[in-house]
């Protein structure tokens, strides 16, 4: 095996009446020089040049610049040759000045050399192995337009060994995701990501924007507003309420009937519960899928107010039950506290917001209990609450 901490150098002796050229080995344990057969060598280590560089930029396609840090104690370096470790042209590609600049065409691992010569002619020479990574540039993205609550899925091409870095801000100096796909979370809003390649820090791509436009909610409802429906009314008309232009409609009644239409009648089969589903497209071409329980009654029907106001300005002054094909009816009001504060058995009753001593109760929510006997002989219990507005 080589001691690798030998070096071979080259020295010029300057002697009376001549100049002899000697080589020498020096290594830790021994030292063989020749200026002549007659005369013994003399070591110079401490005088010899000592090669050295470091490099800054490592994009192929981008310069690099290597900086020579060489040093001489005996007398100072005149002559640089440089070996880039590729070709130029067809030809090794080399240097002569101090301080060169280099642009490799293709990332890769090149053998650098580097000969300092001294004035007096000693010399050294320092090589390297350095990495040069691929060229990165900008990544090409689209704009995208989403609907509103849809995932995004974003996609970036790249070759082996770059890394694409995504980013909320430009300014950002740490990515929150690094990848070439990013799947957003369902957008509420509109954004801009920024995304950059990069193969060494060295070698990053600026940052590229990619605007997100999603559009805005849709306020849609299926009309009729009410969820309850006689039965012997048999048919009802659909349609919906939207803040936006709809131009598809595809209905699901929940009872293997199905519509395009925009505003469908429909007749239910029987009375019962009824999921009815609707899928609209809008203008934008996006799909908004909304569902409403309908309840098809029979004759037997109560209805009521969630609130009232008994302010005598004449407008939804007092609570009361509307209903049909009612026999008897038994209500109980209560306060927060539990107490009652209003009875009655009348069907035809009109709670004014007294209490059970006449005198107006505070504003509030209060929980009723109410128990109808309709004529069909069926019973409906309801508990619920209604809020008083003074």
């Amino acid at each position: 095996m080589l001691n690798p901490w030998r070096k071979t150098y080259k020295t010029v002796v300057r002697v009376l009446g001549g100049v002899w050229l000697a080589c020498c080995l020096i290594s830790p344990h021994l030292l063989l020089g020749y200026i002549n057969p007659e005369e013994a060598s003399l070591p110079r280590t401490s005088l010899n040049p000592q090669a050295e560089f470091s490099i800054t930029g490592r994009c192929a396609g981008k310069p690099t610049t290597f900086q020579d840090e060489s040093h001489s104690e005996s007398d100072p370096i005149v002559s640089w040759s440089w070996d880039f470790g590729d070709l130029f042209q067809g030809q090794p590609a080399v240097a002569s000045v101090q301080h060169p600049r280099h642009t490799y065409s293709r990332e890769g691992r090149y053998l650098i050399s580097l000969i300092v010569i001294s004035q007096t002619g000693l010399t050294d020479t320092v090589e390297k192995w350095i990495d040069i990574f691929p060229r990165t540039l900008p990544p090409t993205l689209a704009d995208q337009e989403v609907c509103y609550g849809d995932v995004v899925n974003l996609q970036v091409a790249t070759k082996v060994g770059v890394e694409t870095r995504w980013f909320e801000q430009e300014t950002d100096s740490l990515p929150f995701f690094l990848g070439d796909s990013l799947q957003t979370p369902a957008l509420p809003y509109s954004t801009t990501f920024y995304v950059q390649t990069t193969s060494h820090p060295s070698c990053q791509s600026r940052k590229v924007p990619v605007a997100i436009k999603v559009f805005s909610p849709e306020t849609i409802s299926i009309l009729p507003d009410r969820n309850q429906f006689a039965w012997q009314a048999r048919e009802i008309t659909f349609a919906i309420k939207s803040n936006i232009s709809i131009s598809a409609w595809q209905w699901d009644f929940g009872d293997g009937d199905t519509s395009h239409q925009a505003k469908p009648v429909h007749q239910f089969p029987r009375p019962g519960t009824y999921e009815v589903n609707v899928v609209v497209t809008d203008q934008q071409g996006c799909d908004v899928n909304i569902q409403k329980e309908l309840v098809i009654k029979s004759n037997d029907k109560i209805n009521f107010a969630s609130a009232f106001s008994p302010n005598g300005d004449g407008i939804n002054d007092f609570f009361l039950v509307k209903h049909q094909g009612v026999q008897s009816l038994n209500i109980a009001i209560y306060n927060h506290h539990g107490q009652l504060v209003y009875s009655s058995q009348d069907p035809a009753f009109r709670w004014d917001g007294r209490g059970l001593n006449g005198i107006p109760v505070s504003e509030g929510v209060y929980v009723f209990e109410l128990e109808v006997l309709f004529q069909s002989g069926r019973t409906q219990r309801e508990n619920d609450t209604v809020t008083l507005i003074r």
